[in-house]
């Protein structure tokens, strides 16, 4: 089996955000090559295989293996969704749903922007979506999803991942989710919290 388009491209994308802008697709190979000049580097296979020389090894279990593992999920995900069921919405994919929140995608690849995610809340006949959070990050938009639809409790999860960090010194995703949200507007429509009707 062949390494899709959609794949080739979103990998490439997630090597470039994890400092790998060489990052390149062999064809014939059926490979993508993360240095594509160092033979020893590290390669990935479309089955989420990654050879590579010994030297690499802290490399390819800190940073590659996360990164490959991340983008075979999403797109799992992506291949097996069906679009919005809200027409103005419907470039959308809904990967999620529960208790009235959605969580869908957008393939924005083409662009060079990898995948937008978008929590909503249906309204109340389930005819539109409201109140949109917005971001390129999937394990952050994973996690407001579980926390908006109540499958988290936002109160007890935050102060874990605050003791967390203090010792690592790093900044909790949901924290960091929480700022972007009030910075970003949505990509379909360009004007934050619009509803969005079925027709």
């Amino acid at each position: 089996m062949r390494m899709t388009e959609l794949k080739q491209k979103f990998l490439k994308y997630e090597l470039k955000n994890a400092g790998f802008p060489y990052a390149e697709y062999i064809t014939q190979t059926d490979i993508m090559k993360v240095q594509p000049d160092d033979d020893r580097m590290p390669k990935i296979y479309d089955n989420g295989d990654i050879h590579y020389g010994s030297e690499y090894d802290k490399l390819v279990k800190n940073t590659i293996m996360p990164l490959v593992d991340k983008v075979n999920e999403i797109i799992k995900v992506w291949e097996t969704s069906q679009s919005m069921p809200v027409n103005e919405v419907s470039h959308f994919r809904l990967l999620a749903e529960y208790n009235g929140i959605v969580m869908a995608s957008r393939d924005d690849n083409d662009n060079g922007y990898g995948f937008h995610y978008v929590t909503w809340e249906y309204n109340g006949n389930r005819t539109a979506v409201e109140k949109g959070h917005y971001t390129t990050d999937y394990i952050g938009a994973k996690e407001d999803f579980a926390i908006r639809s109540g499958l988290i409790n936002k109160e007890k999860i935050i102060p874990l991942k605050q003791e967390k960090n203090k010792k690592s010194g790093k900044t909790s995703v949901l924290t960091d989710l929480d700022e972007k949200k009030k910075e970003v507007t949505p990509v379909s429509s360009g004007k934050k919290d619009k509803k969005f009707e079925i027709e």
